[in-house]
């Protein structure tokens, strides 16, 4: 699977951040083998996709000195916002012969939230890696 997302942050405060952040997730589907009253059957899912937004707050406390490495500063925080699943389907074979399409699962738009922990590591003054 594979992700990428954008996120545009607000300081409040030296220690307050308010962030809105957008993800999209995508995985190819998998097939799977087995047998099925003793004949070759494979079921062939279709990719996954997943859209996600959110609005959070994080809470920095004092970081740690890492000489010319930098500062790593801990922080926890919340967010909240939607996450919108995409259909997935699943394509039955027996013997290589189509059977049927079916939803594995339908569609699903729901309410979404997180707590986070994490450090940030600020390389330089433009430049930092979050671990969360």
């Amino acid at each position: 699977p594979w992700n990428v997302g954008a996120e545009i942050a607000w300081n409040a405060s030296r220690r307050i951040q308010f962030f809105l952040e957008y993800a999209h997730t995508q995985t190819k589907g998998k097939t799977t083998h087995f047998l099925l009253n003793n004949l070759p059957s494979s079921r062939r899912f279709a990719n996954y996709i997943n859209d996600s937004g959110y609005l959070g707050v994080r809470y920095y406390f004092e970081g740690w000195c890492l000489c010319h490495l930098g500062w790593i500063h801990p922080y926890i925080g919340f967010k909240t916002g939607f996450s919108a699943q995409n259909r997935v389907l699943s394509t039955l074979f027996v013997n290589g012969v189509f059977v049927s399409t079916y939803p594995h699962w339908e569609s699903q738009t729901a309410v979404s939230g997180s707590l986070l922990i994490g450090l940030e590591w600020w390389l330089c003054r433009h430049l930092s890696a979050v671990l969360q």
